[in-house]
């Protein structure tokens, strides 16, 4: 159904502007249905499809830069306390200090003073011995600061290089502001995400619109350089043939007979007289084709019916193009069909 869709849509679109031209409101309003339906679907799946990718990548590089300011954090709050810590020794000379300090004579438990045996040798050795335990405990702090700052370096290396969630919204709110537009970058993120897709369904639902607006410039050229280059009318031209061809195809001739085609005309002729126009039947046949074109109100699409003109392919196709060159009458040739109208 998505494909089918997304196939439909520029040509619903085109058909509706083709109604309009050939004063069809009914076939107008049901293509602008379709059309309205294909590009609501579409939109809404380009959009949660887009805003859904863009979210996940700003919250991956939201993640990653959070990560990195914890460990700038992390270091900086180390690094502090390191600086702060006075210079000690290493713990093993601290612990054998202490352990000669133990042996002091007449050195009563340090965690009693209310013994008898803790005297004033007593005091002074469990004072000595509560500064080593001290000093002991910074230099372990210091071990532990030492590795935490090597722990934050890691992670701050091993930190994606990112900058902001979304660079293009911040990006987008920096030129704002400078523009006197005050904006915030996670609304502006949001509304990022429409600009792509409202650029492939406007690019898409015009698409067929577009192909074939050079159209009738191609045909009034092809059929300048043919005219001027004298076509004889015996010759069958392939890229003359095209338009003249789909419109017989779908044109029921009413009440006329086809003029036959006379068995001396296929017999081989002479370049100067199958060069000779027949100006009377060409100049009868362009105006039943523009008397029947202000009948439809100047305005023809291959499909119309019972179109009464007797007269062959070849000839059919070359008073459209010489009516076209002379700048009578637009001649178009869209995937929908051919068109006729009238100019002047």
């Amino acid at each position: 159904m998505a494909l089918g869709l997304e196939a439909a849509k520029p040509f619903a679109i085109e058909g509706v502007f083709a109604a309009l031209r050939s004063w069809s409101p009914v076939r107008a309003v049901a293509l602008a249905a379709l059309g309205t339906v294909a590009v609501a679907y579409s939109l809404t799946a380009e959009l949660s499809l887009m805003a859904g990718t863009r979210a996940d990548a700003s919250a991956q590089r939201s993640q990653a830069s959070d990560a990195a300011t914890a460990a700038k954090a992390r270091y900086a709050t180390a690094q502090r306390e390191l600086e702060a810590l006075p210079v000690t020794r290493p713990v093993a000379t601290i612990v054998a200090e202490i352990a000669r300090l133990r042996t002091a004579p007449k050195l009563a438990p340090c965690d009693d003073i209310t013994a008898k045996a803790f005297g004033r040798v007593s005091r002074r050795v469990c004072a000595e011995i509560a500064t080593l335990t001290a000093e002991a405990a910074t230099t372990t702090r210091r071990t532990e600061l030492q590795s935490a700052l090597a722990a934050a370096e890691a992670d701050i290396a091993s930190a994606p290089l990112t900058t902001d969630a979304d660079p293009a919204a911040a990006a987008l709110a920096t030129y704002l502001a400078a523009a006197g537009i005050e904006a915030d970058a996670a609304e502006l993120s949001r509304w990022l995400a429409l600009m792509p897709v409202l650029a492939l369904e406007i690019g898409s639902a015009f698409a067929v619109i577009l192909a074939g607006a050079t159209a009738p410039a191609r045909a009034t050229l092809v059929a300048s350089r043919h005219s001027s280059k004298g076509v004889p009318q015996g010759v069958s031209n392939a890229a003359h043939q095209a338009p003249a061809e789909a419109i017989a195809a779908d044109v029921a001739v009413a009440g006329t007979v086809p003029t036959p085609v006379d068995a001396a005309a296929q017999r081989p002729v002479s370049d100067a007289a199958s060069a000779e126009p027949n100006h009377t039947a060409t100049s009868a046949l362009k105006d039943a084709l523009l008397a029947h074109l202000k009948e439809h109100g100047g305005a023809l699409r291959t499909g119309q019916r019972r179109l009464a003109i007797g007269t062959s392919t070849s000839e059919l196709n070359r008073t459209l193009h010489s009516l076209a060159a002379a700048g009578v009458i637009a001649l178009s040739t869209a995937p929908t069909g051919t068109e006729l109208r009238l100019v002047s």
